[in-house]
């Protein structure tokens, strides 16, 4: 495997914007390696989430947001 090639168990970002991005703002910062989640609980509240893989951003992101059933 080469190092532009994501591991199997990594998500699409597409599948995160899908599930999370109504949510959420999700970036890469390019200079340090990280991913950023940007979440809004409330109009004055910031929470950020930062991850070095897009994988584990996924995972923090499941357990700090719950799943959505259609329903809100």
């Amino acid at each position: 495997m080469t190092d532009s090639t994501p591991p199997a168990s990594t998500p699409p970002l597409t599948d995160l914007l899908a599930q999370y991005g109504d949510r959420c703002q999700i970036e890469h910062d390019d200079a340090t390696g990280i991913w950023l989640a940007l979440l809004r609980p409330t109009v004055t509240a910031r929470h950020y989430l930062m991850a070095s893989t897009l994988g584990e951003l996924a995972a923090k992101l499941g357990a700090e947001l719950p799943a959505q059933d259609g329903a809100q």
